[in-house]
């Protein structure tokens, strides 16, 4: 029979899936981690359709705010806040998709191959109707 686990466990449990990102364009490494269920919520239901594709509509700004929920330093702590965001979309997209499709992989929102077919329709979606 199984053991059952405990709430405590559960919530004890270092469930997060890590790894380094290259990013030559800003002289090093970044450490990100996969999203945690709520930040999946905020940044995931709205591009993610029921067959798993992905919404161009809904993936505007995504980009950005995934990097800005998963880069941590080695403790695990986030490195920016939701003041950064803005700042964020101001640097190189080139670093930020990298980044943002690591996320996404580590995260099981999309494919690593199908991450390249999504990019190009979230580049070229129009405005979502909230913006």
């Amino acid at each position: 029979m199984s053991k059952y686990l405990s709430r405590d466990a559960i919530l004890a449990a270092r469930d997060f899936k890590t790894e380094e990102v290259e990013v030559p364009e800003w002289g090093g490494t970044v450490l990100v981690r996969e999203l945690s269920a709520a930040d999946f919520d905020s940044v995931g239901f709205p591009m993610v359709k029921e067959d798993g594709k992905i919404d161009a509509r809904g993936a505007r700004g995504m980009n950005v705010k995934i990097v800005s929920l998963s880069v941590i330093d080695a403790e695990g702590n986030q490195l920016f806040t939701p003041k950064d965001v803005r700042a964020l979309g101001e640097r190189a997209i080139a670093p930020i998709r990298r980044i943002t499709a690591k996320v996404m992989e580590l995260s099981g929102m999309v494919a690593a191959e199908e991450l390249e077919e999504n990019s190009a329709a979230i580049a070229s979606a129009p405005p979502a109707k909230n913006e």
